[in-house]
């Protein structure tokens, strides 16, 4: 996502070339964050070296630093869903950012309702790649 000067609704998603983003400036996560590790792996498999002027634990805080023009932010998905913003959110052209989750449960003889029921859905809704 880099900033934008006009309000924008929250449905559009452009394109940009992995060359656009050299040089620009960046808000990430921490280096110590699993997320992050995703996004310096990402980097280095389109060939940049992002410039990172500002790292922040809070996704909200990232977004609200982008909107106010101080850099781009690769953010999750989920995260830019709903109201319009001063934001523009794009994909890099012919590359594509996932991350693995995993659901981790002790295994115990009395297991709580509510975590069997929490973990069916999970394993019922969610599809694997």
């Amino acid at each position: 996502m880099r900033p934008s000067a006009n309000k924008v609704g929250s449905g559009h998603v452009g394109s940009l070339r992995a060359s656009e983003l050299a040089g620009v400036p960046f808000l990430l996560y921490p280096k110590r964050s699993n997320v992050r590790l995703v996004i310096d792996g990402f980097f280095n498999k389109i060939g940049v070296a992002p410039r990172v002027l500002m790292e922040a634990d809070d996704t909200e805080a990232i977004k609200r630093l982008v909107e106010s023009g101080f850099g781009y932010s690769i953010l999750p998905e989920h995260a830019l869903r709903g109201r319009s913003h001063f934001f523009q959110k794009f994909r890099v052209e012919g590359h594509c950012l996932k991350r693995s989750l995993a659901l981790a449960m002790a295994h115990t003889e009395c297991p709580r309702k509510l975590t069997e029921s929490v973990a069916s859905f999970l394993k019922t809704t969610l599809v694997e790649d």
